[in-house]
């Protein structure tokens, strides 16, 4: 008993004598430590993207969220808790955000934590960059071509600025102006081709716009739009082969003319001052045939001339002008032709009420100078000059009335000079003058058996001499005051100038 107690007892000395155990140390809370505090995207686009790095240091708990402060920059995982060492945040660009402004950008990511559920003071990193805005430019705005005869091409320039892939549509306002696509995308330069296709234009100046409308991201751009001008000269010289217009034609120069013209209905033929036309000599004679409208108005100092080619025409070479009456022609030459200006075609109804308009014209060598004029109503033909013509000078068929002035009727070889195949008709001839004729047979004037009821009267006219045709079948032929000398100033104006086999009254 008494060893067992000392045992005890000593026990209970050892475990007094023991030095006494420690409390506990507390565990330190973790540590939140950004990767970096600024980053720098360059250039800013739509693939631009970068990371910063949030790294945990001890145990224990952090929570976090990461924010910026503009919508041009995204955050991918905006909240998160870090349960290793290191989590990986990552952003990119909102290319359509309207804080994202042309130069230098600038933004905050800004990391909020809270440690151990206690909230910690705000981590702020700098993300910049640089953002140019990608635009579509032209260096061709305007296009300016000058004169054109002939289908002309064009290129207009494009280029883009900026680093986002860009797309466009581009149109033209006038169907000539043709483009060679509609569509296309600028990796850095492209070009678009403008066609001028005259087929439809009209002479004179032309203006087309070319608008080209840019695209980025989806997004439409503010358009391009290119002018694209010029004159169109229409003119057309040298040698034209036989043809139907199928637009307007303008001709000019020196005409060499191979083949039958016809003027549809709805167009035009002109023929500018002082272009010579020489037509050419075939077994069918060549004929311009006006179905549409004929021009011809020279200048006192610019005669047109429509003559054979060959060196020494004779009347009959070429057919002449058929004319449906929408014609105007003054200060030209008629020579060589079968029948100068033929009307043969026209009726009564067909012409409306415009005349054709006839002045200033010297007829010479010709078969016949104008053939089967008609009217219902008044008509003037004035200072005209007939040369060498061989059956009429003038042929009228259902005129009503009509007034010769200041003409001239040299030919003393031509059979009638003014035959009038009509009835009813009032004729004026004033101030004209007539050659003395070969043969009996040959007339100045007279009225085609069977027509009837025509008053022709003549005033101050040289070497007019009656027919008997001009008194019968209810026809009147009144005249006064007969010139004793031949009329002066009067005719073409400009015969002199074509001194060949000239008859003169004399």
């Amino acid at each position: 008993m008494r060893v067992l107690a000392f045992s005890v007892c000593f026990f209970i000395l050892f475990w007094a004598c023991k030095d006494p155990v420690a409390e506990p140390l507390p565990i330190p809370d973790p540590k939140l430590s950004v990767s970096k505090n600024l980053v720098d995207l360059g250039n800013i686009s739509s693939t631009s993207k970068a990371y910063i790095k949030l790294k945990k240091d001890g145990i224990g708990r952090i929570k976090y969220t990461v924010i910026s402060n503009k919508s041009w920059l995204i955050v991918d995982q905006k909240e998160g808790s870090l349960g290793f060492l290191s989590d990986t945040i990552k952003f990119h660009t909102d290319m359509l955000a309207k804080d994202l402004t042309e130069g230098d950008n600038t933004a905050l990511l800004i990391v909020k934590s809270s440690i151990n559920d206690v909230s910690m003071p705000d981590y702020q990193v700098e993300i910049k960059g640089k953002f140019t805005a990608t635009v579509l430019q032209t260096t061709t705005p305007t296009v300016a071509l000058g004169t054109i005869k002939n289908a002309t091409r064009v290129k207009i320039s494009l280029k883009k600025l900026g680093l986002e892939v860009l797309s466009y549509e581009a149109a033209s306002d006038k169907p000539w102006a043709k483009l060679n696509k509609s569509n296309g995308t600028v990796l850095a330069q492209d070009s678009l081709e403008v066609g001028i296709d005259p087929t439809s234009l009209t002479a004179g100046a032309f203006e087309a716009k070319i608008t080209v409308t840019p695209k980025v991201l989806g997004v439409i751009g503010k358009p391009i739009v290119v002018s694209v001008s010029g004159i169109y000269d229409d003119t057309i010289t040298g040698t034209i082969e036989g043809h139907t217009l199928t637009k307007n034609e303008t001709w000019t120069g020196n005409i060499s003319l191979n083949g039958d013209i016809i003027v549809p209905k709805g167009f035009t033929l002109s023929i500018k001052p002082g272009t010579i036309i020489k037509v050419k000599k075939a077994p069918t004679p060549l004929v311009i045939n006006i179905l549409g409208k004929f021009v011809a108005n020279g200048e006192s100092s610019k005669i047109i001339e429509f003559r054979s080619s060959e060196s020494a025409g004779t009347d009959g070479d070429w057919g002449g002008i058929v004319s449906q009456y929408d014609l105007e022609f003054s200060y030209a030459l008629i020579k060589n032709a079968k029948v100068g200006l033929n009307f043969e075609n026209v009726s009564l109804s067909s012409f409306g009420t415009a005349l054709p308009s006839i002045h200033h014209v010297f007829f010479d060598n010709c078969v016949i100078g104008i053939l089967d004029l008609k009217s219902n109503l008044e008509s003037t033909l004035r200072n005209l000059s007939f040369r060498d013509i061989y059956f009429f000078s003038l042929k009228f068929a259902d005129t009503k009335k009509v007034n010769i002035q200041d003409c001239e009727f040299l030919g003393d070889y031509c059979y009638i000079d003014i035959n009038f195949s009509t009835n009813n008709s009032t004729v004026n001839i004033t101030n004209s003058n007539f050659a003395r004729k070969k043969f009996s047979h040959q007339t100045h004037l007279e009225v085609i058996d069977g027509f009837k009821n025509n008053t022709i009267s003549a005033s101050n006219c040289f070497q007019l001499i009656l027919n008997q045709t001009l008194t019968v079948n209810g026809n009147k032929y009144l005249v006064s005051n007969s010139s004793s000398f031949a009329n002066q100033n009067i005719g073409c104006g400009f015969m002199n100038r074509y001194p060949q086999a000239r008859k003169k009254a004399k």
